[in-house]
């Protein structure tokens, strides 16, 4: 039996008739033509197809389409600004969190509820908060550090701005560590020194561009916030 609904994604309404017994992975996936949600174990396991209804994280293999009517569907498709990447995509990429990409999107969209819910969480929060998500490539080490980077931006740099709001925050396509996008963005890189940089030219302006960006926070009481950056950093062998 069919069944004429609406549904709300991405902010934009489309009108589907869909049989009462299809999940909204498939509708969005068929009759929407946003595939970037992943089917991947179809068993609530995995997590590649991880959406947000109504800013909640849902495995949208097991959430019937008739469900999401009424609600706010949000897809990975939804989280990219129109002429860039978003800040946690754009942290993945530069913390070595992708490999295949395969549950990249499920990441990226459990890690966007975790942030907007708590934008300091813990490593056991992060942990905790992307347990039902899956990845066989990358070990979760450059996933955990990619979050952790990217929660720290949002705490030091731009609060109270929830996580959503950071979607121009990471405009640069050159492929810099993370330490030189942050300094190079409060401008505390030397001059001369900038984020085209080829490797080779990394450590000189890591040891001189960090230790302003040190200086800075703690002459704004962030002192001891980014030593524990550091720290977590570390401890995550990064």
């Amino acid at each position: 039996m069919t069944e004429p609904i609406t549904l709300t994604v991405n902010g934009l309404d489309y009108p589907v008739v869909v049989d009462m017994g299809r999940n909204l992975l498939s509708v969005l996936r068929t009759e929407i033509g946003l595939t970037g949600t992943k089917e991947g174990c179809d068993d609530s396991e995995c997590g590649a197809c991880m959406v947000l209804l109504d800013d909640q994280p849902v495995n949208s293999c097991s959430y019937l389409a008739l469900q999401a009517q009424g609600k706010s569907v949000t897809t990975i498709e939804g989280v990219m600004p129109a002429d860039g990447l978003h800040a946690i995509q754009r942290s993945l990429l530069e913390e070595g969190g992708v490999q295949c990409g395969f549950c990249t999107p499920g990441i990226i969209m459990s890690t966007r509820a975790l942030l907007d819910g708590n934008p300091s969480p813990s490593e056991e929060e992060i942990r905790i908060g992307l347990s039902g998500n899956l990845c066989r490539c990358t070990g979760y080490a450059k996933i955990l550090a990619a979050v952790l980077f990217v929660s720290t931006v949002a705490v030091y740099f731009v609060e109270p701005a929830p996580i959503s709001a950071m979607g121009h925050f990471f405009q640069v396509e050159t492929p810099v560590g993370s330490w030189l996008i942050i300094a190079s963005f409060l401008g505390l890189l030397p001059t001369g020194i900038d984020v085209s940089l080829q490797a080779s030219e990394w450590g000189k302006a890591k040891k001189v561009g960090m230790g302003r960006l040190r200086s800075t926070m703690e002459e704004q009481g962030l002192a001891n916030s980014f030593d524990a950056f550091n720290a977590r950093k570390s401890d995550l062998s990064i």
